[in-house]
């Protein structure tokens, strides 16, 4: 199980992307972030796929707080889950 508990995160600490965000997400379920342009939702998918930081709250894995990470969790960690991006970049 996923846990974002009161997710923070952005690219510049003064005005976030993200503000007080939390979901849960069970094994096997599939999730979609719906919303307008800018609102948040690939920062929220980053930080759920344990591929960005969060400037503030807690991400759990199985019950287990993430913690010391710099940019991006453990590769351990993040083999554990996928992210499909809108517009996803494709190598020819």
């Amino acid at each position: 199980m996923l846990e974002l508990r009161a997710i923070t995160a952005g690219y510049d600490r003064r005005a976030p992307a993200v503000r007080d965000a939390s979901l849960t997400v069970a094994p096997g379920e599939a999730v979609g972030l719906l919303g307008p342009s800018g609102c948040g939702k690939s920062t929220l998918a980053k930080v759920a796929a344990l591929l960005h930081r969060p400037d503030a709250g807690t991400l759990l894995v199985d019950g287990t707080p993430v913690r010391h990470w710099r940019h991006r969790a453990p590769r351990a960690l993040r083999t554990a889950f996928g992210v499909v991006f809108q517009q996803p970049r494709l190598a020819a």
